[in-house]
């Protein structure tokens, strides 16, 4: 790593460029990542006969940490990694090129277990691992989801979606105006048996030919105004396994609806 900090406060890196290199915070507060860019932040080892997952972008147990307007690319491992986080800002970046040879544990942006965070206005294109934004872990709560546009995602594995949610993180989480073009995997989805509860999911769009556009687990959810296009792009609001009974489904406009309350 470039920096590597425990126990720092009111950091703020603005205008850097990064080449082969990147950052990790550990037990920070008060952390401002601005207009930098990352070229090879995270890569492989292999041609030194090391098998070992690279060390991604990170910040650990921090709070109040913001990473804004940066532009990550050609990443060989996932981009970034938060875990124990608490109020983290995700906000107007791009990230190009991710995990195309799937070393890490099948995400790209992984949050786990992180309270209270916004991911918003950011671009991904082009990922190998098949979720995209991970959201997880049962401290997760209050997750804004919006103005995101993910295209060419999961391109490498199964089983996953361009968004992610595990089921404790739905509670109270808002995923709004986001687009989702050509993936590979689902756009996005509420996962979990039993799933989360009192999730919002409205204004995204999807355009993805080959995958099942949104697919919405749990319960008590506000789904209205989505629309999903192309026949194998359905929407998907669970009923399966008695899921969604009082969850409430309006406006949503699809070429395919699996199931719906």
């Amino acid at each position: 790593f470039f920096s590597g900090t425990a126990s720092s406060k009111n950091i703020m890196i603005d205008g850097f460029e990064f080449f082969g290199t990147t950052f990790s915070f550990f037990r920070s507060e008060g952390i401002a990542v601005k207009n930098c860019d990352f070229l090879y932040p995270s890569f492989s080892k292999r041609v030194l006969g090391s098998l070992a997952a690279p060390q991604p972008t990170r910040f650990t147990d921090c709070i109040d940490s913001t990473l804004y307007n940066c532009d990550f690319r050609y990443i060989d491992g996932p981009a970034l990694y938060y875990k124990w986080a608490e109020n983290t800002v995700i906000d107007n970046n791009y990230f190009y090129m991710v995990d195309y040879g799937c070393l890490a544990e099948g995400y790209s942006l992984n949050g786990n277990s992180i309270k209270g965070v916004v991911y918003r206005r950011n671009t991904l294109e082009i990922a190998g691992a098949s979720e995209g934004c991970r959201i997880g872990n049962d401290q997760t709560t209050s997750a804004i989801v919006e103005y995101n546009y993910h295209t060419r995602c999961g391109s490498q594995q199964t089983d996953g979606s361009s968004v992610q949610f595990t089921p404790s993180s739905v509670s109270n989480s808002v995923g709004r105006f986001n687009w989702f073009i050509d993936n590979e995997r689902y756009s996005y989805r509420w996962d979990g048996d039993p799933g989360g509860h009192h999730g919002q999911f409205h204004r995204n769009v999807s355009r993805c030919p080959k995958k099942t556009a949104f697919r919405l687990k749990g319960d008590h959810h506000q789904i209205h105004n989505n629309t999903s296009i192309y026949a194998s792009g359905d929407m998907n609001i669970s009923i399966d396994k008695g899921g969604n009974p009082n969850s409430v489904s309006r406006n949503n406009a699809a070429d395919k609806f699996a199931t719906w309350p």
